[in-house]
């Protein structure tokens, strides 16, 4: 049973309920993938270097994608470091080591203002990993996601996350999402885009998401 506030917004347990249920599914593929290799290699033959090679192999990438998914769920989910300013630096590379074994190649532009170089409110931060997140989404059978910020006249920062791939999804619910227009029933799948919009909304920042036929981009402005 779906329990929406008047606005038509999950209500905070319904919200915690399915984030929950969404992170452990999240992080159940490559743990389990890693316990499988580890019953894998004590019935392996010591002798069969091949076999053994191959389990081992299967077990690092699996630890590496688990350790990547906790670290990326920790900053856009967790509650951590709400105060003060973080370089994109370790943001980037957390990131970068998420998307590692996947179909998305993710890059980040230089505009006016180097994203590599620059200080991001850790609140951003969190609103940021959500919104490449949420792009990526869109683009289940791969493609380009690129992040880039810039600096308009009346100094407000805009953080753009743009997706490109000859295949993209649909964001139709993600659109009625951030433009809280309701009529979209909250699940395990959209959960995070909720999450995202409700953040963006505590904190003063505007989202908005465009797309185009073989592109789809999100945007926040803050100051």
């Amino acid at each position: 049973m779906t329990r929406n506030t008047p606005a038509g917004r999950p209500d905070t347990l319904e919200l915690t309920e399915l984030l929950l249920t969404r992170f452990c599914h999240d992080i159940s593929g490559p743990v389990s993938a890693v316990s499988n290799g580890m019953e894998l290699l004590d019935s392996t033959d010591a002798n069969d270097e091949d076999m053994v090679a191959q389990v081992q192999e299967l077990i690092v990438s699996s630890s590496a994608e688990s350790f990547a998914r906790l670290q990326t769920y920790r900053i856009a989910f967790g509650r951590i470091n709400t105060e003060g300013d973080s370089n994109l630096d370790e943001f980037r590379d957390i990131l970068q080591r998420y998307f590692l074994q996947g179909k998305i190649e993710l890059e980040w532009g230089d505009g006016p203002v180097k994203i590599l170089n620059l200080r991001i409110n850790n609140q951003v931060r969190r609103i940021a990993a959500n919104m490449i997140l949420a792009v990526a989404a869109l683009l289940p059978f791969g493609g380009v996601i690129e992040v880039s910020q810039d600096i308009d006249t009346q100094h407000r920062k805009h953080l753009q996350v743009v997706g490109s791939s000859s295949r993209v999804k649909s964001g139709e619910e993600l659109s009625a999402i951030v433009r809280d227009k309701g009529g979209v029933e909250v699940d395990v799948k959209n959960v995070p885009w909720f999450y995202m919009a409700e953040l963006a909304r505590g904190h003063g920042i505007d989202i908005t998401f465009a797309e185009e036929k073989e592109r789809v981009l999100l945007r926040a402005v803050y100051t």
